[in-house]
Order: structure tokens, then C-alpha cells, then sequence
């Protein structure tokens, strides 16, 4: 396992890039964390989208609205997302908003994981290994989660980071046994409290990628 964690650190690290200098116009993803994070609550953005290649990206939510009337945090998103008819909100049995696009293939966030390591002291870099989204490049380097991507020609995108790559958050830790990738990722969402993302994306010649990116 160390040396998988090793491997996997190193992955990451050669393939972070630093979006320093972007700028963003939409701030859907800030409205959305706001809402959820006055409603006291974690969640998840399941959508499709099409890509240009099947290269490394960060992926952004849908454009929301600005909320505009009161409501509970289910209300209050569904309202936001009302130019996304697709996409469902509802509240699971655990508390989390689960925001879903209706038809997305989500097959891979079934794909049960035996074991995850969330320990910075495995990696060769442990002073990098902090917040969800260095917990999410452990959780997207495990062997199952490879094979599934293989053998279901999904693309391996690799993993994307931006600018300080969480220095200043804290470490996650903790470990994981027989879990879904869905689980692993919800169990990330207890450290740091936000949403993660799955975003399925299909380039114009048919080629098929998918992308997550934590968002606190």
C-alpha cells in the first residue's frame, strides 16, 4: 500500500497546474457552497457535459441564478438551477443535497474501492497532502478505480490542481474499507464540509471522460 500511495502522490504531483491569473465570470460554484453552507449541509453535482478533448480540466458546476426567494436549501437550489430542468435536488437519508442530472451514466461512482489510505506520511510529498481535493487524487489513484476506467473506455484524464494545492487547509486522514467511490467521496465531504462534483464528458468524436473536483 506504500508504495501505491507513493506512486499515486507522485502522479498527482507532476500533473497539478496552477490556474493562477484565470478569470472567472460566473460564480455559480461560490453560490452554490453559500446556500448549502447557510442550510448547515454537504452535497454533490452529478452532470454531463461535452468536451473539447479528453484532456485535464477542472470542472465547474452549471450556471445557477442567485437565489431570489427564501425556502429550505432544497428549495432554495432547485429555484437556482430552474434553467437546468434536467437536474433533480433532493435531500438523502444521510443530510446530503444531491443535485443530479437525469441520464448521466454514473456507473463509476458505483465501483466499490476495498481499501483507501488517507495518511500524508505515505506520501513522498506530505507537506502538499492537504485538503478534500489531495483526498480525492488518493481516492481516483485506487486500482479499481483504474481497471473500471480501462475497461469501460473512460479516458484517464489525470488529476488538477490549482494554485496552493490546500497547504493552508488541513490533512486529511482516516481510512476506508469496501466502499463505493460515491462513499469515499462523501466521506471527505465530513472533514471538509461543501460539495464534490462528477462531471461525465463526451468529446465531439464520441471519446468519454469524467472529472470530480471538491468544492469547500
Amino acid at each position: 500500500m506504500r508504495r501505491h500511495t507513493l506512486v499515486a502522490a507522485a502522479w498527482v504531483f507532476f500533473l497539478v497546474t496552477s490556474c493562477t491569473g484565470q478569470v472567472k465570470v460566473d460564480n455559480s460554484a461560490g453560490l452554490i457552497r453559500d446556500v448549502l453552507k447557510k442550510g448547515n449541509a454537504s452535497g454533490s453535482v452529478v452532470y454531463s457535459d461535452k468536451c473539447q478533448s479528453v484532456g485535464s480540466r477542472i470542472p465547474d458546476p452549471p450556471h445557477v441564478r442567485p437565489a431570489r426567494k427564501a425556502g429550505t436549501t432544497v428549495e432554495v437550489l432547485r429555484d437556482m438551477l430552474s434553467d437546468h430542468p434536467r437536474i433533480q435536488v433532493s435531500q438523502d437519508s444521510n443530510g446530503i443535497i444531491r443535485m443530479v442530472e437525469q441520464g448521466v451514466p454514473t456507473e463509476v461512482l458505483d465501483v466499490e474501492i476495498h481499501h483507501i489510505l488517507f495518511d500524508p506520511s505515505h506520501t513522498s510529498s506530505p507537506e502538499l497532502f492537504h485538503g478534500p481535493n489531495m483526498a480525492l487524487a488518493a481516492i481516483l489513484s485506487s486500482p479499481e478505480v483504474r481497471q473500471f476506467e480501462e475497461g469501460h473506455s473512460i479516458v484517464p484524464t489525470g488529476f488538477r490542481l490549482e494554485g496552493n494545492m490546500g497547504q493552508d487547509l488541513p490533512a486529511m486522514t482516516g481510512e476506508l474499507y469496501d466502499v463505493t467511490l460515491s462513499q469515499a467521496l462523501d466521506y471527505v465531504l465530513k472533514a471538509f464540509p461543501g460539495y464534490w462534483i462528477y462531471e461525465n464528458c463526451t468529446t465531439n468524436d464520441g471519446r468519454r471522460t469524467v472529472h470530480f473536483r471538491f468544492y469547500y
